[in-house]
């Protein structure tokens, strides 16, 4: 008895499925003949972030904090992004190491079209950015820029060595 009902179930769901593809309609025989056919092309949201640099901060002089800045590119389907940055330190900290040791930084964000840099926050999402990249590649140039710095105080109480990290940043669609 339960195998007729669930044919039956499946024979409904199979013949009530009303997809595009059912939507075309055939001509009819005459001198001329015309039909119809619709068609579909989904355009997802999305969005690239392209032309990232490594950020070489250089040799510390003693006397300055440590800034550097890498230009790129963000383009999203809608124009709207956000943007979250992910440190190498733990659960993500805005940290370089030597080894043994920390240095914290700051992490900027500035974009062509919001105008003001922004300070990421770890694992926070930065929302309400803009691009106006109308192109994937920006046609080449760029319309946003990460900034690292890491201020005086750290860098006179740091030790001697080559610090090293890494810094993700994850663009989403909004």
């Amino acid at each position: 008895m339960r195998m007729p009902v669930l044919t039956a179930l499946l024979l409904c769901a199979l013949f009530s499925f009303t997809g595009a593809a059912l939507a075309a309609t055939d001509g009819t025989r005459g001198e001329t003949s015309g039909g119809n056919a619709a068609i579909n092309a989904q355009v997802p949201s999305l969005v690239l972030i392209s032309g990232l640099d490594d950020v070489d901060l250089g040799v510390w002089d003693g006397q300055s904090a440590m800034a550097g800045a890498d230009p790129n590119c963000v383009w999203s389907t809608t124009g709207g992004y956000n943007i979250t940055g992910i440190g190498s330190g733990t659960n993500g900290a805005f940290t370089i190491t030597n080894g043994n040791d920390e240095l914290t930084y700051t992490a900027t964000w500035e974009d062509s079209s919001n105008k003001k840099a922004k300070k990421l926050k770890v694992n926070k999402a930065l929302t309400g950015r803009l691009t106006d990249a109308d192109t994937q590649d920006c046609n080449g140039t760029t319309n946003a820029t990460i900034a690292i710095d890491i201020n005086k105080g750290r860098l006179n109480s740091a030790n001697a060595g080559l610090y090293t990290g890494t810094l993700t940043l994850i663009v989403a669609v909004e």
